[in-house]
Formats: structure tokens, C-alpha cells, sequence
């Protein structure tokens, strides 16, 4: 039995049409047995083609109940009530009704115009059942009328607790799917804001060792015969770099393939490691001074990093666009931030445009996003008076 029952309700929810049809053609053949019995009764109002019309009509609308639930309920209620006041004879006209009144409530599209058709309804079946009362020659009593309407009100209540249930879950369909593409759509971002922090920091470590390698090859290729010594040390300033940025490359990869943050990896560079990179610079031709402002302090290791890294992107920039120059290095240690200045007197605005003609100005780029993604600000541009300058202020808060 519980089987069956399952099927039905299966094949129901799979064609609602075919079933409303189905129902409504039921209710039609009970209409119509029950007025053809009524024809022999006496009492009332003899029934005729109208009556018929009425009888059968209520039942009609019940094929629509899903598709146009407001106006299947409207004409079985004007069919119901008009066979009422007609006084025919007894008639299967007020289930019908019934089944459309929680029709009305549970399947009209807003709430607003489902509450228009049950006061409609209710109206309209009030005033029948108060005539039916009041006028002595009905056959009605004042119990009957209140039953009545509660029957009706009852399928009214359950209609439309039926429609806000549907709607609550609608809602919450609505709500996942939303959610879910915020969600992927912030997993996209975070992708996005790694590939790009990954990218800075392959930039940074590449861009920097190389540019080191390549003028201190250049150099001891040119005093390779005159001066070997000279060239031998070139040559050492090539294998340091070289396994300096080798040594950088393994860590940055030991990150990306680590599945936890437990495990053993090199320090990241900070604010301490300037010296080391100065030295590298020097060693490359670039001549540079630091200087520091205010009293200097261990910072957060996330903005070291970003200082250590705009100060090697900016002389790298140097080393390979400025030309014949000297740099500049200035920390500002201040309460609320630390201020990172680097200037040259080279070119004034070649590092800027050769560094957007090598790689897209991935260069540049990379230093601002870097800067603005802790919250800082960051400025790049010639002098007016010639040379570069790169100034990035990181809150330290």
C-alpha cells in the first residue's frame, strides 16, 4: 500500500498538469452523478441546462488550479454560490471549491494577490452563508454556516502555509546557489592573489640575481685577458649571486609544495640582509648608500620583506637602466610606518619605460601591488632634476 501511495505521488509531482486534469475530470463525473440523482428529488428549484452549467462548471476550473489559480478560483466560486442562491437541488459543487480556495492560497505567484482572491472568497461565501441564516425559507442553521466557514478557512490556512513553505525553500535554493558562486568567485581571487604574490616574488628573485649575473659576466668578459684578477672576481661575485638566488628559488618552491607550514624553511629576507644586497650591488657596478632615519626596529617579518624586496626590484631597475650611476637608500623608521626611498641619478626615466618595455612593466607592478596590498602607498617616477625615485610608505600597525 505505502508503495503504491509513493507512485502516486511520484507520478503527481512529475505531471501536476495531468494529474489536475484527472482530478478534475473525477470531480466532474461525481458532479454530474450527483444532479442526475437530484433530478427525481423534490424540494427546490427544479434543475435545468443552467443548473447543470453551474453544477458542472464549478468543477471545471479544478484543470487549472496549478496555471491560473486566481481565476479557476474565482469562476468556481461565482458557479458554487450562484447554484446556491439559485436554491437547486443538493449538488457535489462546494468540494470543488474547496480544492480551489487552497489552490488560490498555495499556488498564486505573490502573497499580496493570493490574500485578494481569499478575501474575495471569503466575502463572497459569508454573505451567501449569512442569507442562508437570516432568510427563514433556507434550510440553514447558524452552526452550518460557521462550519462552513471554517472548513473554508482551514483549506485557506493550508494553502497558504503551503505557498510560504514553498517560498522558504525557494529562497534558500536561491541563497546556496548565491553563495556558492561567491564562493567560487572568491576562490578565483584568492587563486589570483596568489599566482600574482607568487609572480612578485619569482620577479623579485629572478629579476635581481640575473641582472647581478649579467653585469659582472659583461665585466669580466671585457677585463677577462687584460686583467684576469679583475675577471676572477667578477667571477666570484657571478657564484655568489648565482647561489644566492638559487638558494632563494629553493626556498620560495620548498613554500609552494609544502601541504603544511610546519616544516623547516629558509628565513625570508628583511631589513638585516640590506647589507648583503648592497654589497651584491656594488659588486655590480652600482654604487649605493643607505641611510637610516629616526630609530630603527625589528618590524613584522611580512613588512621587512616588502621594504627588502622594494629596494632590490628599484636597484635592479638601476643596475640595468640607469647606466653609469649612483643610488641612494633612505629607511625612515616612523611611529605608525616605515618609509622606503630609493633614488639614482642616472637616466631619469629610462628605468621606468625599459622596465615596462621588459616584461610589461611586471617590475613597477609588482612593487605596487605588493605596497598597496598591506594597506601602503607607493609612488615611482623620474626627477625633475634627472634620475629615478621610488618611495613606498608600509604601515607598520
Amino acid at each position: 500500500m505505502t508503495s503504491i501511495f509513493s507512485r502516486v505521488v511520484e507520478a503527481v509531482r512529475s505531471r501536476p498538469r495531468t494529474a489536475d486534469f484527472v482530478l478534475m475530470a473525477v470531480f466532474v463525473a461525481i458532479s454530474v452523478a450527483v444532479l442526475w440523482t437530484s433530478v427525481t428529488e423534490e424540494g427546490g428549484r427544479a434543475l435545468d441546462v443552467w443548473g447543470w452549467i453551474l453544477g458542472v462548471g464549478a468543477a471545471i476550473p479544478i484543470a487549472f488550479r496549478r496555471t491560473h489559480p486566481p481565476q479557476a478560483a474565482i469562476v468556481s466560486t461565482l458557479c458554487t454560490l450562484t447554484y446556491w442562491v439559485a436554491d437547486y437541488p443538493e449538488a457535489a459543487v462546494g468540494p470543488a471549491l474547496l480544492i480551489l480556495t487552497y489552490s488560490a492560497a498555495a499556488h498564486t505567484a505573490t502573497s499580496e494577490r493570493a490574500r485578494k482572491v481569499g478575501l474575495f472568497i471569503g466575502f463572497a461565501l459569508a454573505a451567501v452563508l449569512i442569507a442562508g441564516v437570516v432568510f427563514p425559507e433556507e434550510d440553514l442553521s447558524g452552526l452550518d454556516a460557521v462550519a462552513n466557514g471554517v472548513v473554508f478557512s482551514t483549506a485557506w490556512v493550508l494553502g497558504d502555509n503551503m505557498r510560504s513553505r514553498r517560498d522558504r525553500i525557494a529562497e534558500m535554493q536561491r541563497q546556496a546557489v548565491e553563495d556558492e558562486k561567491n564562493r567560487q568567485l572568491e576562490a578565483t581571487r584568492a587563486i589570483e592573489r596568489e599566482r600574482a604574490a607568487i609572480a612578485r616574488e619569482l620577479h623579485d628573485v629572478v629579476a635581481h640575481g640575473l641582472s647581478v649575473i649579467v653585469v659582472q659576466a659583461a665585466a669580466a668578459r671585457r677585463v677577462l685577458h687584460k686583467s684576469p684578477e679583475k675577471a676572477d672576481e667578477a667571477l666570484l661575485a657571478v657564484e655568489e649571486t648565482g647561489r644566492t638566488s638559487l638558494d632563494e628559488m629553493r626556498r620560495l618552491l620548498g613554500v609552494l609544495r609544502s601541504e603544511d607550514n610546519g616544516g623547516e624553511r629558509a628565513p625570508q629576507p628583511g631589513l638585516s640582509d640590506l647589507e648583503h644586497l648592497v654589497e651584491q650591488v656594488n659588486g655590480a657596478g652600482l654604487q649605493v648608500e643607505v641611510n637610516v632615519h629616526g630609530e630603527a626596529r625589528n618590524l613584522p617579518p611580512g613588512i621587512e620583506l616588502s621594504a627588502y624586496r622594494i629596494v632590490q626590484e628599484s636597484l635592479t631597475n638601476a643596475i640595468k637602466h640607469a647606466g653609469p650611476a649612483r643610488a641612494r637608500v633612505d629607511l625612515s623608521f616612523e611611529p605608525s610606518h616605515l618609509e622606503v626611498a630609493v633614488t639614482d641619478d642616472g637616466r631619469g626615466g629610462a628605468a621606468g619605460l625599459a622596465d615596462q618595455q621588459d616584461g610589461g612593466g611586471h617590475g613597477l607592478l609588482g612593487m605596487r601591488e605588493r605596497i598597496e596590498s598591506i594597506g601602503g602607498t607607493f609612488l615611482a617616477g623620474p626627477k625633475s632634476g634627472g634620475g629615478y625615485q621610488v618611495t613606498a610608505r608600509i604601515p607598520v600597525a
